[in-house]
């Protein structure tokens, strides 16, 4: 339905990767461009020392929390992974830190985890990538094609590890 009202208004649709633009086009019956994504390198703090940490715990997810963007996945992970863990008696456990807002929000609270959570909530752009250089894993689970996301770029250009499902685009 929503399609059909931007049929209307719009002369043009962009997705940021091949594969997502013909991936929308399937459903949608419309052609798609591309419009690869980019990232603001004034962003980053160029002198600002990675910190290189032998264990690394602070697992970090940033994105809407919607369904196609893992979120739900990406708890259950860590969490299996504390359970790993503590079946070892190893003290390290993870934590994760969760920046975004969706109708997802509401529920994550609720659900039954052995990690501890920080929720975030939506923050400004300047407060995501501090977040970024204050954790040391960045997780992604996709369900969805998402190509090369933004997220990843900057997660990376702060020093991230990156556990993800495989992106397409």
């Amino acid at each position: 339905f929503g399609m059909s009202i931007m049929k209307q208004f719009c002369n043009e649709f962009i997705g940021q990767s091949r594969n997502t633009a013909d991936w929308i086009s399937s459903k949608v019956g419309i052609p798609f461009k591309v419009l690869s994504n980019a990232t603001n390198l004034n962003s980053f703090h160029p002198g600002r020392e990675i910190v290189e940490r032998k264990v690394r715990t602070n697992v970090l997810f940033v994105g809407r929390l919607v369904g196609g963007k893992g979120v739900l996945d990406c708890i259950s992970a860590v969490s299996k992974a504390n359970e790993m863990l503590s079946l070892k008696a190893d003290p390290r456990l993870f934590t994760l830190t969760i920046v975004g807002a969706g109708p997802l929000g509401d529920q994550l609270p609720k659900l039954d985890l052995n990690v501890e959570v920080d929720f975030r909530g939506e923050l400004s752009h300047s407060k995501v990538i501090e977040t970024m250089y204050e954790s040391d894993i960045l997780i992604q689970a996709y369900s969805q094609p998402e190509g090369l996301t933004t997220v990843t770029l900057e997660g990376l250009a702060t020093g991230l590890l990156l556990v993800s499902t495989p992106l397409s685009g």
